[in-house]
């Protein structure tokens, strides 16, 4: 039965990334449809209840969609 105190770092292989793979992770990351802060403060939810709208007048909007 092997320990965790037998292993060393010089028995575990490390495999240094390529630039393929780099070049695949970024290409993952700017495929995704992110936002940012700025515009994630800026966002105002369409369900939102809208200044000076009774709340009744509310929920029928939100039970329409």
């Amino acid at each position: 039965m092997i320990t965790q105190a037998s292993i060393s770092k010089s028995d575990v292989a490390l495999t240094p990334e390529t630039s393929s793979q780099k070049e695949e992770s970024e290409a993952s990351v700017l495929s995704r449809d992110y936002i940012t802060k700025e515009e994630a403060k800026k966002w105002i939810s369409p369900n939102a209840r809208k200044l000076r709208e009774h709340f009744r007048l509310w929920e029928a909007r939100l039970q329409r969609r």
